[in-house]
């Protein structure tokens, strides 16, 4: 990154430099995979980091700027990450069921994770809960929904307004705010996110000229942004259903199998059961890809699209197609 100094706000649009996730992530429970990542990890990661681009130029999504980002507004104010949002947004929206850790209430009505139908364990996200630590409901983010549209008299909304202002576009079809991701719609800008950790996905998004939000909750590894984008901007797509998936033969889908590497220490594991692929990316949870042809694949947990390249009858690499751009990972297994 040379001289150029890493500013909160390249955290925010991600344009900080950093990768997606840091190399030296190498969880000792997959199933709960940011558990025992530590602080000094981190320290250590971004202090050896050696970047590949310049700070600004480009867009990254980045885990790990966001939890760094997270993690040093917590140390700005003397407190952690989890004090820091219920005091700054949580508490003044009266959002009492979003919270880092649990509460008994909130443990009592939580909806269990699930991954291919089966009851998977929660994330805890200690170092980088600013990745995605929080839980909530539907019922308080619908708040705060409300109060990004100006629908509630609340002391937030200048810092929220301030939030969705376009920091850039350089992720291809979208614009980043800060953290939001907007997309251009038949009715205005949609100002959305969505994510998951194991078990969950999430959308949340809304429209200015509108007025209308959604917030969308699935405890499955299936995503459901398709329909958050639906319901916001008629003229957006639903996913292709599962059913129109192209029949390949097993002998095909085998050569698939293996281990790619996208970046030093980042890989995607491409597994078969059956006549299903799945993928599963470093700290990630595991996710169905469905092919449109003999060699492109679909996700529907977000959207993206791998490509498997073939020399000489043999798989060579894949292309990862995601957020407007183009990852290479070369086959090493």
């Amino acid at each position: 990154m040379g001289d150029t100094e890493i500013t909160f706000g390249n955290l925010t649009d991600h344009t900080s430099g950093f990768p997606r996730m840091p190399y030296n992530f190498a969880p000792a429970n997959p199933h709960n995979p940011y558990a025992d990542y530590t602080v000094d990890q981190m320290y250590e990661f971004i202090s050896n980091y050696q970047a590949v681009r310049t700070v600004g130029s480009e867009y990254e999504y980045s885990n790990l700027a966001q939890g760094l980002l997270g993690h040093l507004l917590a140390l700005n104010n003397n407190s952690t990450y989890e004090e820091l949002m219920v005091q700054t947004i949580a508490n003044p929206l009266e959002m009492n069921d979003t919270r880092v850790e649990l509460t008994q209430r909130m443990n009592e009505n939580l909806a269990l994770g699930h991954s291919d139908g089966k009851v998977v364990e929660n994330w805890d996200i200690p170092t980088l809960a600013g990745a995605g630590a929080i839980r909530s409901s539907t019922s308080d983010m619908a708040k705060f929904i409300s109060a990004n549209l100006g629908y509630v008299n609340t002391s937030l909304l200048k810092a929220m307004e301030l939030s969705h202002q376009i920091r850039h576009d350089k992720a291809g079809e979208m614009s980043i705010a800060m953290a939001w991701h907007i997309n251009k719609g038949d009715k205005g800008d949609i100002i959305c996110h969505g994510g998951g950790t194991g078990g969950y996905r999430t959308f949340i998004g809304f429209v200015k000229e509108t007025g209308k939000g959604v917030v969308l909750f699935t405890n499955s590894s299936e995503g459901a942004d398709d329909i958050g984008f639906y319901l916001l901007d008629s003229g957006s797509e639903l996913a292709k259903f599962k059913s129109d998936a192209v029949d390949i033969p097993k002998s095909t889908l085998e050569q698939y199998v293996g281990l790619y590497e996208l970046r030093p220490e980042f890989y995607i594991t491409i597994t078969k059961e059956g006549k299903q692929l799945f993928g599963q990316a470093t700290g990630q949870e595991r996710f169905g890809i469905f092919p449109e042809n003999d060699t492109v694949f679909y996700l529907t947990v977000v959207e993206a699209k791998i490509a498997f390249h073939l020399e000489k009858d043999a798989v060579e690499s894949l292309t990862l197609f995601q957020d407007g751009q183009e990852t290479l990972g070369m086959k090493i297994k």
